[in-house]
């Protein structure tokens, strides 16, 4: 690059950075952020994290507006940009919004994979805020499909890593908690988070939370209380957004409260002739079947086995477990794919009283130990830790490689007290082994979570538990096991 090159690249990427940020800022606000987002994507150019940048913060603005369709389009288009410029960060925000738009459209399953996926990548980017924020998801993603200890556990690693939020991103923080309270029926908790954003909210963003704040007071039944954030965001509200009706609605019900009858039949009529007159110029929705297919084809990495058809399953089950698509290249153990096929399996016998647990064995720092020793070092460890952990179980037992640096130890007919007794005793043998004769220097230790299966548990809810426990005991530090079971 020449000095000349260089010299003016340098202010146009300090001004598109800028740009962002006052983009970010305005939009906690519920201001405007189209014309930023313009001035930013003629400096962008082909660089694909700002463009996944500029989309996220597109996909937002969307989906404050109203407009959660083509909020989700470019959501994706940010996925896939961010995936395109292999920003582990931008891919768990991505991640995130879309997640979060499949639980607000009844999807709970779906969406808590790929909150789990969101997790990783941020865990991955280093991110204690974004793996809160993701952790709050899981929580809210867990009550949405009536699993709640797997819920408390989420919530409570969330809030353990609640002094990591940053004063700029509190406004995310603030509505991802009041939605989860909202969710357990916290009324008083989730009021007091709603509360917190109000000194920073304008227009839309202000009315949605006036709105819920409204209607938490008429669930208190204090109608007198609830009046006046109702009109106030009354005031604020475009007669064309969907949103103005729910708050109308919701005001006339405070207007009948505090007896004035006279002013919610005036404003229940107006509201009538609104929607007649919104109704009269609405037109279908456009389909959304393109999309979803590129929804679909876009997460098939992370849901191999969902995304085959039952037929297919059925004639392809033998001969793929005769071959290598169950089988990881590098440590030559069974897979992810093995495991969607096995576990639900393990499940399956629970039913009838067999006990299983399992175990997630990951290996602490090995990005640094690939940093400082060779990328070669760290596949080597990884085959070392894959040979020494096939070692010494009963033939029911299963390993499998279950992410880039993680192991998944499955344990049918094992209870919870001996299992976690044999992940103490495997932590304790990693940590002792003499990893330096692979090379000098190095020493390698494993953080451990476990969970052990519970009544009406999916292979899901289980996994995402051994896989906060795994979280919990590296924010202990490493080097020790947590209980997905019994969290604090």
């Amino acid at each position: 690059m020449s000095s000349t090159f260089a010299t003016a690249a340098a202010p146009a990427a300090a001004r598109l950075s800028a740009l962002l940020q006052h983009a970010e800022s305005e939009l906690i606000g519920g201001n405007a952020i189209g014309p930023l987002l313009a001035e930013a994507r003629k400096l962008a150019g082909e660089e694909h994290a700002a463009l996944a940048r500029i989309a996220l913060l597109h996909g937002m603005e969307l989906w404050r507006s109203g407009e959660p369709r083509q909020a989700l389009r470019h959501w994706i288009d940010a996925q896939s940009l961010a995936q395109a410029a292999d920003d582990p960060l931008l891919m768990a925000e991505a991640w995130l919004e879309i997640a979060n738009w499949h639980r607000l459209h009844n999807d709970g399953h779906r969406a808590l994979r790929l909150h789990e996926h969101a997790l990783t990548l941020a865990g991955q980017a280093e991110s204690p805020e974004l793996q809160a924020l993701c952790l709050l998801a899981l929580a809210a993603d867990a009550h949405a499909i009536a699993a709640p200890d797997t819920a408390r556990l989420a919530r409570q690693q969330a809030l353990a890593l609640r002094d990591a939020i940053p004063p700029g991103a509190a406004s995310r923080w603030h509505e991802q908690l009041a939605a989860l309270h909202l969710l357990e029926g916290n009324l008083p908790a989730a009021e007091e988070e709603l509360r917190q954003l109000l000194p920073v909210q304008s227009g839309r963003a202000r009315l949605g939370t006036l709105l819920q704040l409204g209607q938490i007071a008429l669930q208190h039944g204090e109608p007198e209380e609830a009046l006046p954030l109702l009109q106030e965001g009354d005031a604020l509200a475009d007669a064309s957004d969907p949103l103005a009706c729910t708050l109308k609605d919701t005001l006339a019900v405070a207007l009948e409260q505090t007896g004035q009858i006279e002013a919610a039949v005036q404003l229940r009529r107006q509201l009538r002739a609104q929607r007649r007159a919104v109704s009269a110029q609405s037109k279908p929705p456009a389909r959304l079947h393109g999309l979803e297919l590129k929804l679909q084809l876009m997460t098939s990495e992370l849901e191999v086995a969902q995304l085959r058809t039952e037929a297919e399953l059925e004639r392809q089950k033998l001969q793929l477990l005769e071959t290598s698509a169950y089988r990881d290249p590098l440590t030559g153990l069974p897979n992810r794919l093995y495991l969607n096929e096995r576990l639900p399996e393990m499940l399956e016998a629970t039913r009838e009283g067999m006990p299983l647990s399992l175990l997630l064995i990951d290996c602490d720092r090995l990005k640094d130990h690939a940093d400082a020793f060779g990328e070669r070092t760290g596949d080597d460890i990884l085959v070392a830790l894959a040979h020494f952990l096939s070692e010494g179980y009963s033939d029911t037992a299963a390993l499998v490689r279950y992410g880039h640096s993680t192991f998944t130890l499955l344990l049918p007919g094992m209870t919870p007290e001996t299992a976690l007794r044999l992940a103490e005793q495997i932590r304790q043998r990693i940590a002792g082994c003499d990893w330096a004769s692979l090379k000098a220097g190095l020493q390698v230790t494993a953080s451990i979570g476990h969970a052990a299966a519970q009544a009406d548990d999916t292979m899901d809810i289980l996994l995402l538990r051994a896989d906060l426990a795994m979280y919990l005991a590296k924010r202990q530090g490493g080097n020790c096991v947590s209980d997905g079971d019994h969290a604090p």
